[in-house]
């Protein structure tokens, strides 16, 4: 009785060794996936940073294109 209560003991061990394995691998996938998703979430700021630096250089284009189109308009009016 004592040889099938070690033995069984002996199944259970490999068993949760086995199964702390698994548990290793889905921890070392999420903590990729973290990492992964800080990157993805770094890029996004950065992407989204650089599309406000466009549309204010964008915008102080247009506002210097007006004034060149109403500078031209009064050297036209002034011919």
């Amino acid at each position: 009785m004592f040889l099938e209560l070690k033995s069984s003991l002996a199944g259970i061990d490999a068993k949760l060794d086995h199964v702390t394995g698994q548990l290793d691998q889905i921890k070392a996938r999420v903590d990729d996936h973290d990492s992964r998703f800080e990157v993805l979430e770094t890029r996004t700021s950065e992407m989204e940073d650089a599309r406000r630096g466009a549309r204010d250089h964008l915008a102080q284009m247009e506002r210097i294109l007006e004034v060149i189109q109403n500078k031209n308009e009064d050297l036209e009016a002034r011919l």
